[in-house]
């Protein structure tokens, strides 16, 4: 009984071993568009994550603006041609949020970076901005984030 070993196989499989001991860094950071009075930032600004690890974040959300808000958050993943590496699990992102007058609150981002982020990459930077949502989104807005980061990707 012939067994035949792909060299290839066992060096793809030792890397995947590598990379899932591999930290990079990954910084956070926020942008409150349009001149709303809210503030909007990330609790921690850096963190260290494992390759293939889930990680918790938190954003503040703080509405000074005197009424209710209906807000929404789009996020940019730098370097961009990596950026379907960054899974995020649970995020404020995924659709409007409604932040009460005065409301001061924390929102949470569950992610991880999956194990085959090549080699050069050390970093990563997320940046979420937030938008005041003033009338119903249609269909069309609301998947403009995965059209833009097709478009983007497909520009690399």
């Amino acid at each position: 009984h012939d067994k035949n070993i792909n060299i290839k196989d066992v060096l793809d499989k030792q890397k995947k071993i590598e990379n899932n001991n591999r930290e990079i860094e990954v910084e956070f950071a926020a942008i409150v568009k349009n001149g709303l009075d809210v503030e909007f930032e990330p609790i921690v600004k850096k963190v260290k994550i494992k390759l293939g690890e889930k990680k918790q974040v938190f954003y503040k959300f703080k509405n000074n603006e005197g009424r209710d808000l209906k807000i929404l958050a789009t996020h940019s993943i730098d370097p961009i041609a990596q950026s379907t590496k960054f899974k995020k699990l649970v995020c404020f992102c995924f659709e409007n949020q409604t932040l009460a007058k005065d409301a001061d609150i924390e929102l949470p981002v569950l992610f991880n970076i999956e194990a085959d982020l090549p080699e050069n990459v050390k970093k990563m930077k997320i940046l979420y901005t937030l938008y005041e949502v003033k009338k119903p989104l249609k269909d069309s807005e609301i998947s403009f984030e995965k059209d833009h980061q097709k478009k983007q990707s497909q520009k690399m």
